[in-house]
C-alpha cells in the first residue's frame, strides 16, 4: 500500500511523453495548393484538402502561408475505391473498405524538385454509416500521413 501512495505522486505530476515536435524541421513554412481530383468521387479534393491544412496547423511545426512559403505542396488523388469488404454468415454486408491513392509532389518555391511520393491509404466503414463517413474518416487519415511524409522528409 505504501507503495502505490509513493507512485501515485509521481504519476499525477503531470509528466507527458510525446514525439511530436522533437523531429527537425528542414523548412520553416509551406504553401499547400488545392488539391486535383482525378477520380469519380465528388469533393474528395475539397475534403482531404481542408483535412491536410487542419492538420498542418493542429501539428505546429511548420507555418502554412497561402503564398511565399520555402516549399510549396501539391496533391493529385488519382484512384478512389469503395468496395464491400466483410460480410456476415448470411452473406450481408457487414463493412465496406474505401482505398485511395494520391500523388505528392513537394517543391522549393522556386520550383525546384524535392521529390514526389505515391501515398497510398485505406479504412473501413460499418454498413450502419453512410460512404460520406467512410471518407472523412479516411481524409483525417489521409491528411496525418501528408504532415507525417512531409515532416519526416529528408
Amino acid at each position: 500500500m505504501k507503495k502505490g501512495l509513493f507512485i501515485l505522486p509521481i504519476l499525477l505530476s503531470g509528466c507527458i511523453y510525446s514525439f511530436r515536435g522533437f523531429a527537425t524541421v528542414e523548412y520553416k513554412s509551406i504553401t499547400i495548393n488545392p488539391f486535383t481530383n482525378n477520380t469519380l468521387r465528388y469533393e474528395l479534393n475539397d475534403i482531404f484538402y481542408q483535412n491536410t491544412v487542419d492538420e498542418f496547423i493542429r501539428d505546429g511545426r511548420i507555418k502554412l502561408m497561402e503564398s511565399g512559403a520555402e516549399i510549396v505542396l501539391s496533391v493529385v488523388i488519382t484512384d478512389y475505391e469503395n468496395r464491400p469488404f466483410t460480410f456476415d454468415e448470411y452473406e450481408n454486408i457487414k463493412e465496406y473498405r474505401i482505398d485511395v491513392q494520391l500523388n505528392l509532389s513537394y517543391q522549393k518555391s522556386n520550383s525546384e524538385g524535392i521529390w514526389e511520393r505515391t501515398l497510398k491509404e485505406w479504412v473501413t466503414y460499418d454498413r450502419s454509416l453512410t460512404e460520406d463517413d467512410g471518407v472523412q474518416s479516411l481524409a483525417e487519415k489521409v491528411a496525418s500521413s501528408i504532415v507525417r511524409t512531409v515532416l519526416e522528409q529528408r
